[in-house]
Order: structure tokens, then sequence, then C-alpha cells
């Protein structure tokens, strides 16, 4: 266990519990908004011409495709607890199954499909962006990972974003 985890952890855990209002959002968006994130992307997409509504929707398929197996790839080599499997944590709010946290799936998911629209489109990528990150501080706050489990899934969802935009796009 590094400081900067188990301080970072501490401080943003502490908000949870504070109010009955903030608890059900920081539910919410650790569980639900991804899926706001894939549908929102998804109706963006639908929008454009036929060709590039292909491409793009590889796109973001192929980012979270190569995230998710880059994750589940990892978690056989390296094996890092969730906070509340080392610790009694007096403000947990999500519930998940014990195992392995490192690098977050929600966290890799995430900046996969922000980081494929920004490529595209700054605007809404900067928008999904932000979203992201607060699916994945959400996270940090409900008590599932670490600070390092959400940048890692961050750093793994923005460079499969990256190599699947270099396949598809890449110059003949």
């Amino acid at each position: 266990m590094n400081p900067f985890d188990y301080s970072f952890f501490q401080r943003l855990n502490g908000f949870a519990g504070a109010s009955a209002i903030a608890d059900a959002i920081i539910i919410f968006c650790a569980t639900y908004l991804i899926f706001f994130l894939v549908g929102g992307t998804l109706v963006m997409v639908w929008r454009t011409r036929h060709y590039e509504r292909v491409l793009r929707v590889l796109h973001i398929l192929g980012s979270m495709a190569l995230g998710e197996a880059l994750v589940f790839g990892s978690h056989f080599l390296y094996n890092r607890p969730r906070p509340f499997d080392m610790f009694d944590l007096p403000n947990q709010l999500l519930y998940h199954s014990a195992g392995n946290a490192f690098p977050s799936g929600h966290a890799t998911v995430a900046f996969a499909i922000a980081t494929a629209v920004f490529l595209w489109n700054r605007t809404w990528g900067s928008v999904l962006y932000a979203a992201a990150l607060v699916v994945g501080i959400s996270r940090i706050i409900g008590g599932v990972h670490w600070p390092t489990d959400i940048l890692a899934g961050a750093l793994v969802g923005a460079w499969s974003a990256g190599m699947i935009y270099a396949i598809l796009w890449r110059k003949r």
C-alpha cells in the first residue's frame, strides 16, 4: 500500500455518509453513469454519415474491448485487493465482490469512450472526459477502488482508444 493511495482514498472516502442525497448521487455516478456514456455516445454516433458511423462504432467498441481485455489479463498478473478487503470502511457506499481492483474496469471503459470520441470531436470528448472522471472519483468515494486503480484504468482506456484509432484510420 503506497501512502498516496491511502491518503487520497481516505480524503475522498470521507465524503461518503455526509448526506443521503450526496450518497445517492455518488452511487448513481459510480454504478450507472457509465451506461449513459455508452448510450449517449452511440446516439451521437448514429447521427453521423453511414461510413463514419461504422468506423466510429468500431472505434468505440474496439477501444472498450481492448481495454477490458487488458484489464482482465492484468488481473492474472497483479492481484491488488479492494479497499474494503484491506480495511473496515465506515463509509462504504458501494458493494462489490471481493477481488482484484487494479486497474478499474469502469475507468477503463469510461476513458476509452471519452478518448475515442475526443479524437473526432474535441467538444463532446471533453464532456465525456469530465463524466469519466466523475465515474472514477465516485468509485473511490464509494469505497471500491484506490486512486491508482482509477488512474491506471484511465491510462489503459486512453491507450486502447489510441491504438484502435491508429488501426482504423492509418494511412494505407
